[in-house]
């Protein structure tokens, strides 16, 4: 799609007019009426005062008379109050300094006859994200370390100018011991900082800020002061998803505090649809749009869902964002006999929407889908469909850090499947109960409860081997995606090397996982193991490893917070011989 370009024309008129909402006159609110009829659909939003955009394929583009920086309009957007975010559609507060809002500075450009370039991707990112609240510390807290400048070591002594901010400790000190790594050293990246030693630093800032000592945290977090210590000083790579998690919860913060990177979010246009789509349609309201038939609705969600199981996002989200009006709109207010189809078709579409916010970190809309995809099973009275939405509900919870609730969640769509029989005919409850358990486990690991994990495990192993290998939902429960999630949590409790040379040495390790979701992430569960070998005997397979996971799941594997620390560590440890392949991965860093 090329650039859209707003000119007076454009922008004055609209200005003049009443903004179109839906029937309940919503502020901020998302119009699908073209959007049934296939064609791509408006964007109204309060954030840009009465503006409407739509989103066509321009045609070439004339000459801009002027230029204006795209950080004027933001800057003035974050004073305009309301919007819809990313909280399930929940209104924003407007700041309390007064700023110029992006209405007024768009209509004077007009009024000029200036003409404004706006890229496609940044537009709708203010449309529907105008204020997106990146989770942590506000800013000037002590807990959040400033990054020192690209290509700058810091000075040993710790002196700082007037005006600066004094480095970690962390740092101060690998800059001055001799023949370690330095900030700025060629080889480096993100602004030649390492990405272990910053998570350390601000691990440990964020621990000294709130008063914790080191033996405290390691006490809470179930490993040794020891251990603790070499992770601050970046000497011990990081691979477990769960501790960095634990990290968090102890210390009151998000993950992305502890990475130094906002909850990753690229897929902007993936993301924003999905998001407004869940805000426009409730079970109490839906808009007045017309609808496909519901066969035709249940197929495309079904291709939604092969795609996104391939971790192929952008194919995957193409109709998803209409998909899931029309099938409210079905399921709510369509004929009688269609509603119980519709509710099947709508609780997939909101799983498909779980698994692609969930993988590009954008987890409140994760929790949106997730809930409205456990209310559709609910109205179903369908215990497996319940069953496999609680289940990924679960894992979002997980990596919000609400570890309670994602226990609550998956062990109480666990009881409802008590009676589930792995030798019926279509044992579809069997599976949900299996997947539940996979869940459990992957989270006792994280919480380092070794025996429940196992317990967990081998109730998901006695399951699968009586189902054999299914795919309902594309969950691919069966003995195959059993061992991967074993692997997985084994990953999790620092058991990893041994467990990985157990599955390599099986030929064809790979051969009962279809989907290259699920393909991804056992190799990149094999990299995490493998990292894991204290000694760094094994790095050159991590890397080849988690080469092959990012070829397979590009769009999965890159977002995830531990494939740049990964990285990262494997080359500050040294022991690698694959200088090409560490290379072309640090290119693959977001």
């Amino acid at each position: 799609m090329r650039a859209l370009v707003l000119g007076p024309d454009d922008v004055a008129a609209p200005l003049r007019q009443p903004r179109p909402v839906l029937q309940r006159g919503q502020d901020g609110a998302f119009p699908f009426g073209c959007a049934a009829a296939g064609r791509t659909p408006q964007v109204a939003h309060r954030g840009l005062g009465d503006l409407v955009v739509q989103a066509v394929h321009a045609a070439p583009e004339p000459p801009l008379r002027q230029r204006r920086d795209l950080a004027d309009v933001r800057r003035a957007e974050r004073g305009d109050a309301g919007g819809v975010g990313v909280h399930g559609g929940h209104r924003h507060p407007a700041p309390l300094r007064p700023v110029r809002p992006a209405s007024a500075l768009i209509g004077e450009l007009a009024a000029r006859g200036d003409r404004v370039r706006i890229p496609p991707a940044e537009l709708l990112r203010q449309l529907v994200y105008p204020r997106r609240r990146v989770h942590g510390v506000p800013p000037r807290c002590p807990c959040r370390p400033a990054p020192p400048g690209p290509r700058s070591a810091p000075d040993p002594s710790g002196s700082a100018s007037p005006g600066t901010r004094r480095p970690p400790a962390s740092t101060r000190a690998a800059a001055a011991a001799p023949g370690r790594w330095r900030p700025g050293q060629p080889g480096s990246y993100a602004g030649g900082v390492s990405e272990t030693a910053e998570i350390g630093a601000r691990l440990r800032q964020a621990r000294e800020a709130r008063g914790i000592s080191q033996q405290a945290l390691a006490d809470e977090s179930g490993i040794s002061q020891s251990f603790l210590s070499r992770l601050e000083s970046g000497a011990r790579l990081l691979t477990g998803r769960g501790l960095l998690e634990t990290f968090a919860e102890a210390l009151g913060c998000s993950v992305a505090e502890l990475t130094g990177r906002p909850d990753p979010v690229p897929g902007a246009l993936v993301l924003s649809p999905l998001s407004a789509a869940l805000s426009a349609a409730t079970w109490d309201d839906v808009p007045d749009v017309p609808a496909r038939p519901v066969d035709e609705l249940a197929r495309l969600a079904a291709e939604a869902n092969r795609a996104s199981a391939d971790s192929r996002y952008v194919v995957a989200s193409g109709s998803l964002a209409a998909l899931l009006v029309e099938l409210h709109v079905q399921a709510v207010a369509g004929p009688a006999r269609d509603r119980r189809a519709a509710l099947a078709a709508l609780c997939e579409a909101c799983i498909v929407t779980v698994g692609i916010a969930r993988s590009l970190g954008d987890y409140p809309v994760a929790l949106v889908a997730g809930e409205r995809a456990r209310a559709a099973a609910a109205r179903l009275e369908d215990p497996a469909r319940a069953g496999f939405a609680s289940m990924s509900t679960a894992i979002v919870q997980a990596r919000i850090v609400d570890r309670p609730a994602a226990l609550a969640t998956a062990t109480t769509a666990l009881a409802a499947l008590d009676r589930a029989d792995p030798d019926a005919d279509d044992p579809v409850e069997a599976e949900a109960a299996g997947m539940l358990h996979l869940a459990l486990a992957q989270l006792n690991a994280k919480a380092r409860d070794r025996d429940a994990a196992f317990a967990h495990l081998a109730e998901a192993a006695a399951l699968a081997a009586r189902t054999g290998e299914r795919r309902t939902l594309r969950y691919d429960f069966g003995p195959a995606n059993t061992s991967a999630w074993d692997l997985s949590a084994h990953a999790e409790l620092h058991l990893g090397p041994q467990r990985a040379e157990q599955i390599v040495r099986r030929r064809g390790y790979l051969a009962g996982l279809v989907s290259l979701d699920r393909r991804g992430a056992l190799e990149f569960d094999l990299c995490r193991c493998f990292a894991q070998d204290p000694d760094g005997a094994r790095d050159d397979r991590a890397l080849e490893h988690l080469n092959r996971a990012y070829l397979a799941a590009p769009e999965r594997v890159g977002n995830d917070p531990l494939f740049g620390p990964l990285v990262d560590g494997l080359e500050r440890r040294g022991r690698h011989q694959n200088d090409e392949l560490l290379a072309a991965l640090k290119t693959r860093v977001r």
